[in-house]
């Protein structure tokens, strides 16, 4: 797709700079008419861990089963909302958010990241590990739109 973007990953997590980074995503397939991925990162009781790999979820594992069909439940919801939903791939994992949107990036070939700058975790905690928004933007070789 000359001068647009053909696949764009949304890192969505619930809070509002993650809204604000879903409705420019909305604006952006409007414009490319791109594949558009949701990924929502459920944490697996072993987040603190930094060599944990996550794996996809196709059934409920150390996840609650609940707060995964409401996860999916509502990215589905969000996924209607697009221009182009038949567009829109909806992706839940389980495991240390930053690493597996890294992990989502180096495998699927996005060509854009479109994220919030800060998601609902604890401001001190940010603060203190650093930011998943800062660890993408060190660890991708691909734009990465930040919105806040």
């Amino acid at each position: 797709m000359a001068g647009g973007y053909e696949k764009i990953l949304v890192p969505y997590d619930g809070s509002e700079a993650s809204e604000r980074a879903l409705a420019q995503a909305k604006v952006l397939q409007e414009i490319c008419a791109a594949q558009i991925t949701l990924l929502e990162v459920l944490p697996n009781g072993l987040e603190a861990r930094d060599q944990v790999n996550y794996h996809m979820l196709d059934r409920p594992r150390t996840v609650d089963p609940a707060s995964y069909r409401a996860a999916e439940a509502n990215l589905n919801q969000l996924k209607a909302s697009f221009p182009l939903p038949d567009r829109v791939q909806v992706l839940l994992a389980e495991g240390p958010v930053a690493s597996t949107i890294i992990e989502t990036i180096d495998r699927e070939g996005y060509d854009l990241v479109v994220m919030g700058s800060e998601g609902l975790g604890h401001a001190l905690k940010r603060f203190l590990l650093g930011s998943v928004t800062k660890y993408v933007l060190e660890h991708v070789d691909i734009p990465v739109m930040v919105l806040s």
